[in-house]
């Protein structure tokens, strides 16, 4: 069921409705707390059956894992031993149930490959956000493990944890502390303000996901399909239109995520922040995907050693943090090619920045770190989409030669990836003169405010949701990160 269906938007009506109503029966009462969280939980689990009941299953078994692993962490705490032992256990559970419902096909067709055999693919499926959940439960393990979060040992605890609906299918990836911190103070925040916030976010995620990026998906699929059939131009301007494409379908997706959490009472992080404004791959990846990025420096990066092993143990620990990363959106090699493009950026950038901090900053002013920096990071990371994209590395390195050979084929530069262009320009734009007008120091994206109480907040909300339905494709497209 996905978050942009119409089977959704009528399961989470009646979910609204509900605990509107119990929100306002109960007034926000401390007792209200566990009977809401349990609530929470009957409706998560409903959501993920109707989705898809065998992943149901997998979620519960590995509810149930990580509850007793924290719950040996918890009476075991002075204990080294016992405490790291019981972790290690729950670890190699959640990564070995990931690997064998998502790689194992991959790894044994490598394997097979390297002696020219062929392999017939054994799993026919991957579980609904199995990735997510996953990075979830070695969060909640590990935090507890370094006594990050508070004793939440209680089983129905885990469950809300790794089931809530809103984040389940793809993200955004919340911390288990930060999780249940707002959870305890969700019941009181069932209002009418955090509904004209969450309902407006929703509204700009739909509008993202269903006009923007699915109109370009039509454009990308075709060229990267058969990329020989295409001009130079049309290849090239396939590259653009996936890089804004992947953008707008993965932040439309935490966005409506998001607003409806906070509709919910939650209050997350955003996850996406004007990435492609970004001046290097170290801001972009601070600006992309936030929650996975941390994630990744938490739990891989730190955990590797992080810095404190020296400058060449540090750059050997960033590269495998991204190839770990790349291999965790999909197991193809292009994911990988994917992860090691970025690793070998991010350890060129470190570099530079080394060297820039022991001989002075480089000359140059406003042109230079307003503009180009910003154009050749989105050119490299443009680049390296193209690999994420591709359904296999030649069909990658096709397009990315017939890019720059100028090369005749049917031409066709697509005019939705121009709305693309221009609704990244009004985001930068806002945020722009939200940051003289305040006084920030960095551009942050900025969503509506509407007063939806007045009756011009309601004009101008409905006449944008009057729009996403005019203009919204309303053909059978999934959200890109739904597969990982």
């Amino acid at each position: 069921m996905s978050l942009n269906s119409f089977h959704f938007v009528a399961f989470f009506l009646v979910v609204y409705i509900v605990n509107s109503l119990y929100g306002y029966i109960t007034k926000g009462k401390p007792k209200s707390y566990s009977i809401y969280k349990l609530l929470i939980l009957l409706e998560s689990y409903a959501f993920i059956i109707i989705s898809d009941i065998k992943t149901s299953l997998s979620l519960l078994a590995l509810t149930i894992v990580s509850y007793l692993v924290v719950l040996m962490i918890k009476r075991n705490h002075n204990s080294i031993k016992i405490a790291k032992t019981a972790l290690i256990i729950g670890i190699v559970i959640a990564v070995g149930q990931l690997c064998w419902f998502k790689y194992y096909d991959f790894l044994c067709g490598s394997i097979y490959s390297i002696f020219g055999l062929k392999y017939v693919a054994k799993t026919s499926f991957i579980h609904l956000g199995i990735s997510f959940f996953t990075f979830s439960a070695i969060s909640y393990m590990v935090d507890s493990y370094r006594d990050k979060c508070e004793n939440y040992t209680n089983i129905f605890d885990t469950a809300v944890y790794l089931s809530f609906f809103p984040k389940f299918l793809s993200g955004p990836i919340v911390k288990p502390d930060k999780f249940m911190t707002e959870m305890k103070q969700s019941a009181t925040r069932i209002n009418l303000v955090n509904l004209q916030s969450g309902i407006q976010m929703v509204a700009v995620g739909f509008f993202k996901k269903m006009v923007v990026a699915d109109h370009l998906a039509i454009f990308v699929d075709d060229v990267f399909l058969t990329p020989s059939c295409f001009s130079s131009a049309t290849c090239f301007w396939a590259i653009i239109s996936y890089s804004l494409q992947i953008y707008f379908d993965f932040s439309g997706y935490s966005d409506i995520a998001i607003g409806i959490a906070k509709m919910l009472g939650f209050d997350f992080d955003l996850n996406f922040n004007l990435p492609y404004i970004a001046k290097n791959v170290t801001e972009f990846w601070k600006r992309w995907h936030i929650s996975l990025s941390t994630w990744l420096m938490e739990y891989v990066y730190f955990t590797l050693g992080g810095n404190r092993k020296g400058k060449i143990r540090s750059y050997i620990n960033l590269l495998l943090t991204m190839l770990i990363g790349g291999l965790w959106h999909g197991a193809a090699w292009t994911f990988i090619i994917w992860g090691g493009i970025h690793g070998i950026a991010l350890v060129i950038h470190k570099k530079y920045m080394q060297i820039r901090k022991t001989k002075g900053n480089y000359p140059g002013g406003f042109a230079w770190s307003n503009f180009i920096s910003p154009l050749l990071t989105f050119v490299f990371v443009s680049i390296a989409w193209v690999f994420f994209r591709a359904s296999s590395t030649s069909n990658a390195l096709t397009i990315l030669k017939r890019a720059v050979i100028f090369d005749s084929g049917v031409s066709q530069i697509f005019t939705w990836t121009w709305l693309a262009i221009f609704v990244v320009a009004i985001e930068v734009a806002v945020a722009t003169i939200k940051k003289r007008k305040c006084g920030e120091n960095a551009l942050t994206i900025v969503y509506p405010k509407l007063n939806l109480s007045k009756v011009a907040g309601l004009i101008v909300f409905f006449t944008f949701i009057g729009l996403i339905i005019v203009l919204a494709y309303v053909g059978d497209t999934a959200f890109i990160y739904g597969k990982f």
